[in-house]
């Protein structure tokens, strides 16, 4: 019997922090806000549920941003797991509304605020930001990688709100609805056969 090349990706969205509870557009500013409080206890908590689902994880993956890496820290613990920490898989960069409230950042970059709520998947925030198929192509990418390095693997990556919509929309093929909430779980399956030409080249 062949065996399986399927990598099983368990994708978990960071622990509260501030700037979330703040409303404040984090992107992917550096090293960017910690875990406040309830961020830690909700990682806690979720470790416990990993522990009851999952015997064991072949690898760690995180974002290098702070909120992600103190995350991903907290749940290979358990595993005596190391955090290997790829950029690929941070937040998509917001240009010129990082750092902004919700409140803020239509007052005082209307521009940037408008592109961000545009139609146009392709259009890029002003300031250096990503639009929402250079999000969708970078997260992809990043893990295509992984699922190559670990075929056949079951893989913990820690990653971030609006990356894992992105996830959703590649492998769905369109958009989900509702929020990414802080420490949710979703499973992903990665196997070659089934990647289209495109993301196959990517591996």
């Amino acid at each position: 019997m062949v065996p399986s090349v399927r990598t099983e990706f368990v994708l978990i969205r960071h622990g509260e922090t501030d700037w979330n509870k703040e409303r404040r557009l984090q992107g992917q500013e550096k090293p960017g806000p910690p875990l406040n409080k309830l961020g830690f206890q909700q990682t806690e908590m979720l470790s416990r549920v990993l522990l009851q689902r999952y015997d064991h994880f072949d690898a760690v993956f995180s974002s290098d941003l702070l909120r992600t890496v103190q995350t991903a820290q907290a749940l290979a613990a358990p595993y005596q797991a190391q955090v290997h920490e790829h950029p690929g898989l941070r937040e998509r960069h917001m240009g010129l509304l990082q750092g902004l409230t919700y409140a803020e950042a239509p007052v005082k970059q209307p521009m940037a605020w408008a592109t961000l709520y545009s139609d146009g998947s392709s259009t890029r925030i002003p300031g250096g930001g990503e639009s929402l198929d250079d999000l969708q192509e970078r997260i992809t990418a990043a893990l295509l990688e992984i699922a190559s390095w670990h075929p056949g693997k079951r893989v913990l990556v820690v990653s971030h709100g609006g990356a894992l919509h992105a996830v959703h929309r590649a492998a769905r093929g369109f958009e989900a609805k509702g929020k990414v909430m802080n420490c949710s779980i979703s499973v992903l399956l990665v196997e070659p056969t089934q990647l289209t030409p495109k993301q196959q080249q990517l591996l």
